[in-house]
């Protein structure tokens, strides 16, 4: 399925090896667990709109943000949809069946005959998603040896970020052995069936993220509960299970019940914290006769995952140091002799290691390998980092909350802006330099030009506006530049863009553009506007909030000052779940406020005055109600990335009854 929709995999922890890691669409382990793929398969989810959740438990880290609000739309495949199952996640659809091997190849089957008349609207391919700026099929990730990936970065243990650097960098590779080559290494020693069981903290991040599971692996975890000792315990189950079941599906079987008499490897792993809570079941796996169970033990004398986290400014973990008994030593009194230790990254001597290890788990039960770790040395948590909207915009309610705690009476503004202008954009050179190159392709049009536009519906806060604009742009003109090179200039354009939101919209406006993609009732849009030199919009009222950011030239304005036409006059309602409006309709509804807009005279109150409204950097910030012309200069065009609704409440000149400034109004 992955494969004919062009979309990238990923799995939680304990689905690693549902799919295959080595083909380039398995982009590994989600959460805080890592990537197969490194930093940049983190943005997969970070950045995607929609997640097909096929028996996904919990779907807190596939669709919502830190302060768990859904920001993704949800397809939902279960074996078992239970009432209330959606009560906490909405799912635009759901599919039940109680044997998905055999429906899902079904399904798969039908879209393909119906493909045509499916009309599939995705952004396919493993590149940068449309709106995200996010991953990308380069060939590290699509190209998945056992050997081929990144690893993981990993920071030195002060926290600093000035001194993060890569593991073997830091690390003495002649005294301790790095985790995730270990465990890259483990990976080619593994067979389909096997059997992965993971412990809790460090161990695990480099488990998931160094081990390249095979379809049809198995990997149990204690999921959320994060209990430490659960490796081994997990793995007394998983040897005592699987050794009941005949394997039938070796190349060659030797008994007569057609079993090859071959074992599933049970790999256990466990850190030195999580191992001593558990390790009165070896004396439980040697009563019981566990077969083939290697037991690897990652010794860096300490909690890591504790000792490594940043509490916060003032706070150090203590007490997080660790003894440790000799673990061979202690294996062999219980009957498990001849364990190995690693104490370099050799990747020759870690192969044989290996071997041995797994030798030994087969011929007398169970085994040990100790991998000591340079406590110096720790992985990286992957978390999911917010999108800037739900930073900007959890960054204002924290603002608001602090002037309702001091007594201060707010106006529903944290700063109320001008109508034409507040300070915006800050471009690199480089950005600048690009946009300069654009003018003689704007001056080219004779007309006003509109791009394509994206509605921002209900997941506004997720969307990038640098890389929607950065793909409008490309649409009209193949041959633009990109504009923002880097991700440290599309996450500042985008950061300048939420400030500018967040301080030009009163609460209530904020709160109906949030929830429901809408101001005034009219669904907004991303739409980029490229006016050539000397083109003029017919004098009108903004039915809904407008932004405008000045991307290249400079647009002026006649507006109304001290006036906003009646908000409640210009409201439409379009009811939730209904298609978008059409250009059509937006059409019709501009005629029929032409027919019908009024500006009474309000004497020396009011005067139409001209002024710059937006050029680069710059924006213009339109109130519902606003009234102005505006227009592009006899020398030059310009082109604006808005967010609006398309609709504009035109208003004939021979309607205007108010006077002062009015000479300097054109008939359009």
């Amino acid at each position: 399925m992955a494969e004919f929709l062009d979309v990238p995999v990923i799995t939680s922890f304990d689905g690693k090896g549902v799919v295959g890691e080595g083909n380039g669409f398995s982009f590994g382990v989600a959460g805080i667990y890592g990537f197969v793929g490194g930093g940049k398969s983190q943005s997969v989810l970070e950045n995607c709109d929609v997640v097909i959740a096929i028996c996904l438990p919990d779907m807190s880290k596939a669709l919502s943000d830190k302060k768990d609000m859904q920001v993704r739309k949800l397809i939902q495949i279960e074996t078992d949809l239970m009432k209330g199952d959606t009560s906490r996640y909405i799912a635009r659809h759901t599919f039940e069946s109680n044997d998905l091997a055999v429906s899902l190849p079904k399904v798969l089957q039908a879209m393909k005959t119906e493909k045509e008349v499916m009309k599939l609207d995705f952004q396919g391919g493993l590149t940068k998603p449309q709106y995200g700026g996010g991953y990308e099929n380069d060939e590290k990730i699509n190209s998945h040896g056992c050997m081929s990936k990144a690893r993981m970065n990993l920071h030195p243990s002060n926290h600093d970020p000035k001194n993060a650097v890569k593991a073997l960098d830091v690390m003495d590779s002649k005294k301790f052995c790095y985790p995730e080559t270990f465990f890259e290494i483990m990976s080619r020693h593994l067979d389909e069936d096997s059997i992965l069981c993971a412990d809790i903290g460090d161990n695990a991040l480099y488990m998931a993220s160094g081990v390249i599971a095979k379809k049809g692996q198995r990997t149990l975890t204690s999921e959320h509960m994060g209990i430490m000792g659960f490796g081994l315990n997990s793995a007394l189950a998983a040897s005592l299970s699987s050794s009941a079941t005949p394997i039938t599906n070796c190349a060659t079987a030797t008994s007569a019940n057609g079993s090859c008499g071959r074992m599933r490897k049970v790999l256990a792993v466990a850190g030195d914290g999580g191992i001593q809570m558990s390790l009165n079941e070896i004396a439980t796996m040697k009563d019981h006769g566990s077969q083939n169970v290697l037991v690897v033990i990652v010794v860096n004398k300490r909690l890591g995952r504790v000792n490594n986290e940043t509490w916060g400014p003032g706070l150090r973990a203590d007490g997080c140091n660790l003894g440790s008994p000799d673990y061979i030593k202690l294996f062999e009194a219980y009957g498990y002799p001849n364990g190995q230790v690693l104490s370099t990254s050799d990747e020759i001597v870690i192969e044989e290691t290996i071997r041995k290890g797994w030798e030994l788990a087969e011929s007398q039960g169970v085994a040990v390998v100790v991998v000591q770790q340079d406590p110096k040395v720790f992985p990286t948590m992957h978390k999911i980092t917010p999108a800037s909207g739900h930073v900007a915009w959890e960054h204002y309610l924290k603002e608001m909350n602090k002037e309702r705690n001091v007594g201060f009476k707010s106006s529903g503004r944290i700063s109320s802006p001008s109508f034409g202008q507040i300070p915006g954009f800050h471009f690199s050179q480089d950005t600048t330099s690009k946009l300069d190159s654009l003018q003689d392709w704007i001056e080219g049009f004779e007309t006003t030009q509109t791009s394509s536009y994206t509605w921002i519906g209900e997941s506004f806060l997720s969307i990038s506006p640098a890389a929607v604009f950065q793909h409008q742009l490309t649409e009209m003109n193949p041959n633009a530049p990109d504009v923002f090179a880097t991700q440290e200039e599309k996450d500042n354009f985008d950061k300048d863009f939420w400030a500018v939101v967040m301080k030009g919209f009163s609460i209530s406006e904020l709160n109906e553009i949030i929830e429901k993609g809408t101001s005034n009732g009219y669904p907004l849009r991303f739409q980029i506007l490229i006016l050539p030199k000397d083109a003029i919009f017919k004098l009108h009222a903004h039915p809904n909030v407008e932004v405008s950011i000045g991307m290249q030239g400079t647009l002026y304005h006649y507006y109304l000052t001290d006036y906003t036409f009646p908000k409640h006059e210009l409201e439409r309602f379009f009811p939730p779940g209904s298609p978008y409006p059409t250009d059509e309709t937006i059409k019709d509804l501009m005629d029929e406020f032409e027919t019908c807009m009024v500006i009474d005279d309000r004497g020396d109150r009011s005067r139409f005055v001209e002024d710059v409204y937006a050029s680069r950097g710059q924006v213009g910030i339109n109130p519902a109600g606003s009234v102005h012309q505006s227009f592009s200069s006899k020398e030059g065009g310009a082109m604006l990335f808005v967010l609006w609704s398309g609709c504009h409440c035109n208003i004939k000149l021979s309607n205007v009854k108010h006077k002062l400034g009015t000479e300097l109004l054109r008939e359009v």
